[in-house]
């Protein structure tokens, strides 16, 4: 082994090599191969991103250790361990509740262990599915495949669980699919897409893959000890001389975390601590969940706007770098484009809205301020000055904000 990539075996014919590549794992090699991005690529990049905004990310675990989930990440070692070769669990709750964070935690720490272990993109699991049938894909170590915005790839998902009950995997390593999504029920939706009502074979086949059968939710952070954790660690980020108050010294303090509206998702904790360096902290925490999100996607507006004046993208309109802002809320709207897609609808829309703006100018710059993510064909991440997308603003509580602020507010 090297510094650069872990053994792989191969056998069989038509065999997928299964290699990690720095922080990127490739289940594949000149033959098919999936590929799966590990939690260290990611942060990287969003270590990037020289924005308040950027801290709230899941990938950030330098800015809030994972705190209060000690018991769900369990019963997902729980389920990993479990002796059942192929097992899928749909992990549900709220935009903000902490899903993508906790099973990038339980990937970084199972890689330790030897597992390979990483999201799929839609596009980078299509593709694997398309080189080969699945009685043919091999791989010689236990593999968490994660998948995000799990609705979004119903139809996908519905073609792979159905290739995956007739296959026979029995003497293959341990094959563990996480689904992540906000909202989950077996009866009807994007869940029934996939696994169906169980009324023929394939379906109840399906169905038993499913561990447990019904979609397990993340569950609030009740402790008013996390929530003051959480809280801290954003306020002090933005001013390390600031600090939550402990218990027991301000009890209106006290009083106003242990609202049942701190209880269940920790990325308005977040920004209630951003929002306290400003404010004070108990004016932050009398805030509307709302309002913090607005607040938020504001203060990203104004900093994508600014980098826009700053080049001299409709530096002396109000608001300043407008055609900027605007096609980063449309970028944010799209779910992220690639960089040909953006340039043509910047064109567009300068035509739509009456911007004098240069639309590759205006691409320039949100691949700074929004830079998206991209890997070589042989895994390995490359440059920033390289990137050529373009994401969405993140995390989704303030993208969508900024849509609403922006298409329904007052456009700064």
């Amino acid at each position: 082994m090297n510094s650069n990539a872990q053994a792989a075996n191969v056998f069989g014919n038509d065999n997928i090599v299964v290699q990690a590549i720095d922080s990127v794992v490739n289940v594949g090699g000149p033959r098919p191969y999936l590929r799966l991005t590990r939690y260290e690529s990611q942060t990287a990049l969003e270590m990037q991103r020289d924005s308040e905004t950027a801290w709230l990310s899941a990938y950030r675990a330098d800015v809030v250790p994972l705190i209060g989930r000690e018991g769900a990440k369990a019963e997902l070692r729980s389920w990993l361990d479990a002796e059942a070769p192929v097992s899928v669990r749909v992990l549900t709750g709220a935009g903000g509740r902490g899903k993508t964070r906790l099973a990038l935690e339980l990937a970084r720490e199972i890689a330790k262990e030897g597992w390979l272990a990483g999201f799929s993109t839609a596009e980078n699991f299509d593709r694997f599915r398309k080189q080969n049938g699945v009685e043919d894909w091999r791989w010689d170590k236990p593999v968490l495949i994660i998948l995000d915005y799990a609705a979004s790839r119903a139809d996908q998902l519905r073609a792979w669980i159905r290739e995956l009950v007739t296959a026979s995997l029995e003497n293959r390593p341990k094959l563990r699919l996480l689904l992540l999504e906000r909202q989950a029920n077996r009866a009807i939706g994007w869940l029934n897409t996939i696994f169906g009502f169980g009324d023929d074979p394939k379906s109840r086949a399906a169905i038993a893959l499913l561990d447990p059968p019904e979609p397990v939710e993340l569950p609030a952070l009740d402790e008013t000890e996390f929530r003051r954790q959480v809280f801290g660690a954003l306020l002090k980020r933005v001013n390390v001389a600031l600090e939550a108050p402990a218990k027991g010294a301000d009890p209106e303090f006290d009083r106003q975390l242990g609202d049942s509206k701190w209880a269940g998702d920790p990325l308005y904790l977040m920004m209630a601590g951003l929002e306290a360096a400003k404010l004070g902290v108990r004016e932050a925490l009398m805030l509307p969940r709302g309002e913090l999100a607005i607040s938020r996607a504001r203060f990203e507006l104004d900093r994508v706007g600014r980098m826009g004046a700053s080049r001299g993208i409709e530096d002396r309109r109000t608001p300043s770098g407008f055609f900027v802002r605007h096609m980063a809320v449309s970028a944010t709207l799209l779910q992220g484009m690639k960089e040909d897609d953006a340039l043509l609808l910047a064109h567009d829309e300068c035509s739509a809205i009456f911007s004098k703006a240069s639309p590759g100018e205006t691409i320039d710059v949100l691949k700074d301020a929004l830079p998206g993510s991209k890997v070589c064909d042989d895994g390995t991440p490359v440059q920033r000055s390289s990137f050529d997308d373009i994401a969405p603003i993140r995390p989704d509580a303030v993208g969508e904000a900024a849509i609403l602020e922006w298409f329904g507010g007052t456009k700064g």
